[in-house]
């Protein structure tokens, strides 16, 4: 029974460096002999036309090839040049180079999966950032529409409104006024089931950032409405609310949004976790780099 070959690990993976912030690089100095060149003078020429192809992409120069001189280890020598490669400079070095045997075709393999997979892993990084920050906002909204109510109660108590089944009112009358129905409806409508535990659905922790946003503002018209009436009655209170409601609908409608047909969001504690940082694993490539399967590909034809 045969044994199974050991993973070959790449040339380049071995000559690959890391900085103390744990990126990535190569020197070329490295890179040189790897690609079939005996004098730097040669390899140089190559390094300035993928510098060339690099400003043609609208690549940064210095952020890829960073220039550097360094003593040879015998006294006496000349100060020798080297250039500091990122995955993106290695990349055009060994697509400008002269050389065409089985080597240089594994290092453009190499480094192309080398840049694809940074590329996409940046492409990740900057969709979890987005997921962060709009869940942060979501998470903020809700905190502030929370304040928002406490505040019109706080306004319609000052005007002598008392019992907390006359603030449920107040709430609902505006619900109505903007949704053209109550929370209880609103969920029903959208098929929106409790929380584990709980008998009713705060519809308040589904809604989308755009609609509590639109809620805050009609808190906010119904209070000041409030403030400046002078007695006011519980229904007096609770036209106001319904009325800013009406107004909060009007304005969502002339800009094609109809505010009960907004689809729910995900329980606002999902935000939350989202919003501390708490992400889902990435699921693993299923698919090995092409450089690894081409390893595998020519240690298995050499036995």
């Amino acid at each position: 029974m045969s044994q199974p070959h050991p993973k070959r690990i790449s040339p380049f993976e071995t000559i690959r460096r890391q900085d103390e912030q744990g990126e990535d690089y190569w020197l070329a100095r490295d890179l040189m002999p790897l690609l079939g060149y005996q004098k730097w003078q040669d390899f140089n020429e190559t390094i300035e036309r993928a510098i060339e192809d690099c400003k043609k992409s609208d690549r940064n120069v210095e952020d890829n090839f960073t220039r550097s001189r360094k003593n040879p280890a015998t006294s006496g020598g000349r100060p020798g040049i080297d250039y500091r490669l990122t995955r993106y400079a290695c990349r055009l070095v060994v697509m400008a180079a002269r050389t065409q045997d089985a080597i240089a075709a594994h290092a453009r393999t190499y480094f192309s999966d080398q840049v694809e997979a940074a590329e996409q892993m940046d492409a990740q990084l900057v969709a979890i950032e987005e997921l962060i920050q709009v869940a942060r906002m979501r998470a903020d909204t809700r905190d502030r529409l929370a304040a928002s109510y406490d505040h019109l109660e706080a306004v319609a108590h000052a005007m002598g409104m008392s019992r907390p089944a006359h603030y449920a009112r107040l709430h609902n009358e505006g619900d109505v006024g903007m949704f053209g129905m109550s929370k209880e409806e609103l969920a029903q409508r959208h098929g929106v089931d409790p929380q584990p535990g709980k008998k009713k659905v705060n519809m308040n922790d589904h809604l989308a950032t755009p609609l509590m946003g639109g809620i805050i503002l009609r808190n906010a018209i119904a209070g000041a409405d409030i403030s400046q009436m002078d007695h006011p009655t519980n229904p007096d209170m609770w036209d106001a609310s319904h009325a800013a409601g009406r107004e909060i609908r009007d304005l969502l409608l002339k800009h094609g949004i109809k505010p009960e047909d907004v689809p729910p969001e995900t329980h606002i504690s999902e935000a939350r976790r989202l919003a501390s940082g708490q992400l889902p694993l990435l699921p693993p490539d299923p698919d090995p780099p092409a450089s690894d399967a081409l390893n595998e590909e020519k240690a298995e034809n050499e036995t």
